[in-house]
């Protein structure tokens, strides 16, 4: 504007330096502010991705943990199982025992036959005897027999009397312990 082209060439010059210096200021702000941002936006996902790894990892011990106290829980009631089906087995084995001990008694009419049947059914006696106080050792013997599920044949054997003796005494037993005729006797003391 002062018509000397040199000195507005110059200005022009200084002016267009400056500018892209002002520029270039201006760029390497906004490109360290971009950075800024691009740092702190990988800091964020950083650190969500770490606390998705921590939670991960927390997951999958807490799965390890709950894996281990359910194995451990499954053993020990496998365990306890096997202890009681062992218990069973030798239970099992005694009852197979004293009921063969038992049946081995009464063949041979052995006089401890009632005193044994006592030990092993310890309530039959005393609840026939609640309904007939009455009733001698000898009836005991005989429902014992019965209870046994021994026939009216075996039990004639094995005491030494006739069939038609034992089915008079089933009779009379029937009216002492009043037993309907219908219902079998051995059902009747299973049922006790």
């Amino acid at each position: 504007m002062l018509n000397e082209p040199q000195k507005e060439e110059e200005a022009m010059q200084k002016y267009t330096e400056e500018k892209t210096a002002l520029e270039d200021i201006q760029n390497e702000a906004i490109n360290i502010s971009i950075d800024h941002m691009l740092s702190d936006k990988e800091e964020e996902s950083n650190g969500a991705q770490n606390k998705i790894y921590l939670y991960i990892v927390f997951i999958v011990i807490l799965s390890l943990v709950i894996v281990i106290l359910f194995y451990r829980h499954n053993r020990a009631l496998r365990q306890t199982k096997d202890e009681f089906k062992s218990e069973a087995l030798l239970l099992k084995s005694r009852i197979n025992d004293s009921f063969d001990e038992l049946v081995g008694l009464a063949k041979k009419n052995d006089s401890t036959f009632l005193v044994r049947f006592q030990e092993i059914y310890p309530d039959f006696c005393p609840r026939l005897l609640e309904i007939n106080p009455k009733l001698g050792a000898s009836e005991l013997t005989f429902c014992a027999m019965i209870k046994l599920n021994f026939t009216s044949k075996e039990i004639a054997e094995y005491t030494f009397i006739q069939h038609k003796s034992v089915q008079q005494k089933k009779h009379r037993l029937r009216k002492k312990l009043n037993v309907p005729t219908e219902q079998e006797l051995f059902i009747f003391f299973d049922s006790l």
